[in-house]
């Protein structure tokens, strides 16, 4: 693991291919991905980043940030995102790193709200 790599980080979907993964040490910061660059041993976490792409894949492709896009199954996206979030917090957890999950400000319902800290069960 690079020593340059922040012990906390955002899940959270932007308009760019593979943006999910964001410094979150001062706030939301600079894009991180690929997460596998500073852990290139690390083969659950290759899995888990190309389940992050194709999430961040969904949103770029079905949301349309020019309509009202009340359509868009939030919910289920959540579900996901927060479920891959989970899994990426268990992976990271050996080298005590913080994973929070942002709702997107596009998601009407939930506008305005704060990061979520992903909790690891062992």
């Amino acid at each position: 693991m690079s020593e340059n790599f922040p012990k906390k980080i955002l899940i959270m979907p932007d308009f760019a291919p593979d943006a999910y993964a964001w410094d979150y040490e001062e706030g939301a910061g600079d894009l991180i991905t690929p997460l596998v660059d500073y852990f290139p041993d690390n083969l659950e976490l290759k899995e888990i980043e190309g389940e992050l792409s194709k999430w961040c894949d969904w949103f770029n492709r079905d949301f349309d940030i020019k309509a009202d896009d009340s359509n868009f199954p939030w919910e289920k996206f959540h579900r996901q995102g927060l479920d891959l979030a989970k899994r990426l917090a268990r992976n990271l957890a050996q080298f005590n790193i913080e994973v929070y999950y942002q709702y997107p400000h596009e998601d009407l319902n939930r506008k305005g709200s704060k990061p979520v800290k992903v909790e690891v069960s062992h």
